[in-house]
């Protein structure tokens, strides 16, 4: 029996030795979503997002082993001008209704740099 032990002790080892990856929360009143979109060439338009919420993972010995999720309400796009907002909110964009939320789950993160 001490033998089964010492084994299963040793292969458990390896596994103890790697940390998982620390939580962030994403704070919204340090944060913003920001957004940008060309028009045909001539602008260049800005808008938001708010009341999101969200998590980073980051695994500091693999970065490439880190996500990042973010929820938001679409309808807390912020445009400055109704008109634009009301077309992003219809059927040919996100046809989006009062309840409506946006999720973004990463499915990858690349390391670009050594910082």
């Amino acid at each position: 029996m001490n033998k089964t032990l010492l084994a299963a002790a040793l292969v458990a080892l390896p596994l103890a030795a790697q940390a998982e990856p620390e939580a962030y929360a994403l704070d919204a009143s340090h944060s913003q979503i920001l957004f940008s979109y060309n028009h045909l060439g001539y602008s260049t338009t800005w808008g938001m997002f708010s009341g999101f919420e969200g998590d980073i993972q980051f695994d500091q010995e693999d970065p490439a082993n880190s996500s990042v999720t973010v929820s938001f309400p679409v309808r807390s796009m912020f445009t400055g001008w109704e008109g634009r907002f009301e077309h992003f909110m219809s059927a040919d964009f996100f046809g989006a209704a009062e309840d409506e939320m946006v999720t973004f789950t990463s499915t990858s993160i690349e390391v670009t740099g050594d910082t």
